[in-house]
């Protein structure tokens, strides 16, 4: 039997992405997790910030120009409270404030991008699809070149309708 699935490093950036996006207490939980476990080690950290990128290009309103921290430090306790000290074990704690701090300072040095990372966006941003301003890796570019939300949201069709 195969089994297929998506690499943990796509999981977590399109679960990044989400923090920075939604930032539901889950993602803030789910990303902290990742850190303390240290699910990624310093090769891999350039394919997740690639990974982030391309995800936040495809995903949002709008393509970034930079990423914007003031969701995650303006997640209200009340949320916490209210969203994940329910679904948590009996025993399990959660500090709002250690966990921004770490993920703050995580984020802000992950998310700086080259510039080869800035073109993408760029001409992303102008409906052009160029992944391989991003990717470099001949078996990543083979499986994203047709990608479906990339090519509509850079297709005539997309220019005059916001993504919902």
């Amino acid at each position: 039997m195969t089994v297929l699935s998506v690499a943990p490093l796509e999981i977590f950036a399109s679960k990044i992405v989400a923090l920075l996006n939604r930032t539901a207490p889950r993602d803030l939980y789910d990303v902290s997790n990742m850190l303390k476990y240290s699910l990624f080690d310093e090769s891999e950290q350039s394919l997740l910030r690639k990974c982030i990128l391309f995800y936040s290009a495809i995903g949002s309103d709008m393509v970034p120009k930079k990423f914007n921290f003031s969701n995650i430090i303006n997640l209200p306790q009340s949320k916490i409270k209210t969203d994940l000290l329910p679904v948590l074990r009996n025993n399990a704690s959660f500090s709002l404030e250690v966990v921004q701090h770490q993920v703050l300072l995580y984020l802000k040095q992950l998310l700086v991008p080259t510039e080869s990372e800035l073109n993408f966006l760029d001409t992303f941003r102008k409906k052009e699809y160029r992944p391989e301003l991003l990717f470099t890796n001949v078996e990543i570019l083979e499986r994203i070149k047709n990608h479906p939300m990339s090519l509509w949201k850079c297709s005539d069709h997309a220019k005059d309708e916001p993504v919902r």
